[in-house]
């Protein structure tokens, strides 16, 4: 009887479980479904903006801005995109490590982290935070992408850090995302591919240095700002699958419980019926 009293507990537990990881999965999925129209705008302005930056870095001489001369790297940042919240799968975790073994430890550079998972695992690892964002809107804000640069842009325009780079989730289809690290500062040039002859020059109006001021924060805000819209696409891909897993996972059990339940049962009404043919041939 205890057996089948514990199997009901556990088979209303898993059911009640079921609900909650269904739930969640038709969630990620429809906000999902919003961040990838906004995803569909974001993408092609900031990869045009990129290719335009870089082409323009291979186009100038190194010295015509700040933003433009190489530097030799001595304290590199790194801007790691994560999440505030888990059950997404490996999603944190392929994050993490990629940012891990590209900095080789924690004094390989600095963190500026947003989300509140890599807060939490870069404080309890000791390396050194420059900026921590968490608990941002579902939506990715144009404000906060344009803090996030104009943060990183003061400290690498003082001299107090040297490069700057983007660890992120690229964001694939519903079912797969890439993880990636992309220079952000300075402006590579060489990342630059395709394009126009190099030897025909810019002619700027009014200044080199007016446009390269306007244009090259600009141009950093306008991919912190898309960084953020894949990070997110790719958080409630993963989310979506892990959620779905979990349920299918919870109806396999169900139906295995479900099965030892009604063995335990069958069990239980035989020696029932046993125990009173036995007791009604001893009372012959």
């Amino acid at each position: 009887m205890e057996e089948l009293q514990d199997l009901r507990r556990r088979i209303r537990s898993i059911r009640s479980t079921k609900q909650i990881t269904s739930a969640m999965s038709l969630v990620a999925s429809t906000r999902l479904r919003r961040i990838e129209t906004l995803l569909e705008h974001a993408r092609p302005y900031a990869t045009t903006l990129q290719h335009i930056a870089q082409d323009i870095a291979a186009r100038t001489p190194p010295w015509a801005h700040p933003l433009l001369t190489p530097r030799q790297i001595q304290v590199p940042a790194y801007l790691v995109l994560t999440s505030d919240r888990g059950l997404a799968g490996g999603y944190n975790a392929e994050i993490l490590r990629s940012a891990v073994e590209r900095m080789g430890g924690p004094r390989g550079g600095l963190v500026a982290v947003v989300g509140k998972k890599g807060l939490d695992f870069f404080r309890r690892r000791g390396y050194r935070l420059l900026q921590e964002h968490v608990y941002l809107p579902d939506t990715p804000q144009e404000a906060i992408a344009e803090r996030i640069a104009r943060g990183l842009l003061s400290e690498y325009v003082a001299g107090r850090i040297d490069a700057v780079y983007l660890v992120y989730a690229r964001f694939l289809s519903r079912a797969s995302y890439k993880t990636g690290i992309l220079q952000l500062l300075p402006i590579d040039a060489a990342a630059r591919t395709g394009g126009d002859d190099l030897s025909i020059p810019y002619i700027y109006e009014p200044s080199p240095e007016v446009v390269l001021d306007r244009l090259l924060p600009f141009y950093l805000a306008s991919t912190v700002y898309a960084a953020l819209v894949e990070a997110r696409a790719s958080e409630l891909a993963a989310r979506t699958v892990a959620m779905n897993a979990a349920t299918d996972n919870a109806e396999e059990l169900i139906d295995r419980l479900t099965l030892d339940y009604n063995r335990a049962r069958q069990a239980e009404i035989t020696q029932e019926i046993s125990e009173i043919v036995t007791g009604a041939e001893s009372l012959r």
